[in-house]
Formats: structure tokens, C-alpha cells, sequence
């Protein structure tokens, strides 16, 4: 991973050469007292690989490791550039070390144990995904890719998927806190946002030939949250994220011919496909009343609203469309307020619109709003 402080990495490297013999006390390196590992995962659907307990095992995670007094014992740095943690992988029959070398025992001292999944980056650039683990930070850069935006000169269009990322911790371990093994109950730290759509009558014909979401935000900074357990029961808070990154606008959600029917119908690729997204407060795009506001004075506000591309039709009757546009665009103001680990499915109910200016095209578009835990059940949110 990049690391943003060469000055610690020196001193780090230090501490292990240094420190590991005189500071850390007696290793006994018995195959008994090998640190081991167990991992729970919480269900989830992701655009590239779905998380869950039957395909966590799928990739390895990186675990990072320190005594209470902040010495490294688990994870070096190879060089000053690059810090990387010791590789967990399933093996077929339990969770152990991808690589012999890395094989840690138990110390007398007593341990905090942080975790990334997935703990490498092959196939994945660093500035969209990046990790960053010292004594007094524990913590991950991610920045959502416009998966779906091939407008984008090709040093900003990064040709990777978004996916899942989970965090992990346990501290204050010593051997005999579960006979030698460590858990990670894994924690989503990012949003899950689906988008479906239905019509309101069956005279009706709405086809969407483009979705874009402006002014949200797309990449920041989560810090592992100062907990002693990443419980099953303990949700991560949203005032984890800071630094967060000026978006690109806009942020494509598809871009391809979708016939809406007055069923919901997924527009998101497909409903088990989810967009990934930073977790953050949206404000709407103030459309009513003396705060009204054009899509320009919006997006100097940064307020958040979706850009549809569609035929409305009814009865072979354009309903929106200029002149003899077959298509018509439509602005709809959007609010949001995504927490990490949490699925959220809006439906929009086409039945018009507003213009560049705010003013209404028929009836506005109406929005069903449904959030729930990945892997819980439904919980009904109307708005």
C-alpha cells in the first residue's frame, strides 16, 4: 500500500530489527502456541464479488498486530514505501498463514489485532484502495470507481470494479483469551445503494436510457473505530469516514436501455448487484419555496439530485419529450443517509419530473425507500 508517512516507516523498520528480541517477551514456538485465526462474515451483495459466509474464504486478509505499548509484532515494512500485514487464507480446513514464514506464536504480552479484507490489492490500484496501520492510526483510504463511466480520460477511468471491504478487531489478546485463536467478526464499512423503478399505469411506456447521481461524495478516509471488539451486534458508525474526496459529477449509476414495467424493475445492472458507496449525508436539491434552486445553483451548493434520461410516454403520446426528442431528461432532488454495513433500495415511480429549473414536468417522481442490515431482514422506510 502507499504510505503517506516515511518518516515512521524508518522508525518502524527500526522497531522490529531493534525492538522484537528485548521488548516483546518470550516466544515459545510450539506448534501449540501458533496464532490462529477464525473469521465471521456478515451476508452481502456486491457489483464485483459477493461477501458472505460461503465465499469469504475466496480471498485472504491481511492482519496487523501490536503490543499494548504499540511494538509491531505482526506486519513489516518491506521497503519505505510499503507496509504490508501478515496474510491469512483459508487452506481448505481452517484460516492459517498464507506464507510459512509469517507464522507467529504467542508471546507472553498481551496484543491488539486489527484485520483488512481483502488484504491484497492485485488487480486494484492503490489510490483506490489503500491501507494504513501504525501504532496510533489504524485505517483505509477507499475511493468508489464510476464503474459505468467510459466518458472519463483513461488516467482517471481506472478499468477495476468497486468491492466489498470489512474491517476487523480484537485487542487486549493473550493465549489463554480463546485458547490461542483470534476472531474477526468482519464489519462492512461501506454502503450498499440499489436503484429499481416502476410505472405508475400500464398505458404507460418509460424507457431509461440513463441515470446519473451528481454531488455525492466518492472516496474518503475510514479509521477503525476504538472499540475492543468488532462485535456481530456493534454496528460501525458513520463518523468513522473523514477526508472526504470532491466527487466526480456525475456519478453513473447505468447507461444502457431499460423498459420500466409496473413491476419494480432493477436499474442498478441487476438488483444482486448493488453500486458501493461512502457512507455520508446527501442534501437534496431544494426544488420548492423561497430555497428553490436551478441544477446550477445546486451544483454550486452541492446539493444532490438524479439526472434521468428517458421516453415517457402514454397512449404513443410523448409526455416530456422537446419537439420531436424521443427522449426526454429529468431531474429529481435526492437525499440520502447511508451508513456503512447498511443495504439501501429506492424505487422510483415514474410519473414525471422537474426541468433544469425546478419546475415540475407532470407529477414529480415519487421514491419508495427501503434500507436493511445485508443480511437481515426488509425494514420499510417510506419517504
Amino acid at each position: 500500500m502507499k504510505k503517506k508517512n516515511v518518516m515512521f516507516l524508518a522508525i518502524f523498520g527500526a522497531l522490529l530489527v531493534g525492538c522484537a528480541e528485548e521488548e516483546i517477551a518470550n516466544v515459545e514456538k510450539s506448534s501449540r502456541n501458533v496464532i490462529g485465526f477464525n473469521v465471521l462474515g456478515s451476508g452481502a451483495e456486491t457489483k464485483a464479488t459477493p461477501i458472505n459466509s460461503s465465499n469469504l474464504k475466496g480471498e485472504d486478509f491481511s492482519v496487523f498486530c501490536y503490543t499494548l505499548s504499540g511494538i509491531p509484532f505482526m506486519g513489516q515494512v518491506s521497503d519505505l514505501d510499503r507496509h504490508y500485514g501478515v496474510r491469512i487464507k483459508w487452506n481448505g480446513s481452517k484460516w492459517y498463514y498464507l506464507y510459512s514464514n509469517e507464522v507467529h506464536y504467542w508471546p507472553v504480552d498481551t496484543l491488539n489485532f486489527y484485520a483488512i479484507y481483502p488484504g491484497t490489492t492485485i488487480g486494484r490500484s492503490d489510490d483506490h484502495y489503500e491501507w494504513d496501520f501504525r501504532k496510533d492510526f489504524q485505517g483505509v483510504h477507499y475511493k468508489c470507481l464510476d464503474e459505468f463511466n467510459t466518458d472519463l480520460p483513461d488516467n482517471i477511468q481506472l478499468r477495476h470494479e468497486n468491492h466489498d471491504v470489512m474491517c476487523g478487531i480484537a485487542k487486549k489478546q493473550v493465549y489463554e483469551t480463546n485458547n490461542g485463536v483470534v476472531k474477526f467478526h468482519f464489519k462492512h464499512i461501506l454502503s450498499q445503494v440499489v436503484f429499481k423503478a416502476r410505472k405508475k399505469l400500464e398505458n404507460m411506456t418509460v424507457t431509461i436510457k440513463d441515470i446519473k447521481l451528481h454531488n455525492i461524495k466518492q472516496g474518503g478516509t475510514f479509521t477503525y473505530p476504538d472499540v475492543e471488539y468488532t462485535k456481530a451486534d456493534v454496528a460501525i458508525s458513520r463518523d468513522c469516514w473523514s477526508n472526504f474526496d470532491e466527487s466526480y459529477s456525475p456519478y453513473i449509476i447505468k447507461g444502457a436501455d431499460i423498459n420500466v414495467g409496473t413491476d419494480d424493475t432493477d436499474i442498478t445492472v441487476s438488483g444482486d448487484s448493488p453500486s458501493l458507496l461512502i457512507p455520508q449525508e446527501v442534501t437534496a436539491w431544494a426544488v420548492s419555496g423561497s430555497a428553490k434552486k436551478s441544477i446550477a445553483e445546486a451544483d454550486a451548493d452541492e446539493q444532490s439530485y438524479l439526472e434521468i434520461i428517458c421516453k415517457l410516454k402514454q397512449n404513443g403520446k410523448n409526455l416530456a419529450a422537446v419537439d420531436s426528442e424521443d427522449y426526454a431528461t429529468l431531474y429529481m432532488p435526492f437525499s440520502a443517509d447511508w451508513m456503512p454495513g447498511k443495504r439501501y433500495v429506492y424505487t422510483l415511480i415514474f410519473g414525471g419530473g422537474y426541468d433544469s429549473d425546478g419546475n415540475a414536468i407532470l407529477d414529480p417522481i415519487t421514491f419508495d425507500a427501503d434500507v436493511e442490515e445485508w443480511a437481515d431482514e426488509l425494514h420499510d422506510v417510506n419517504c
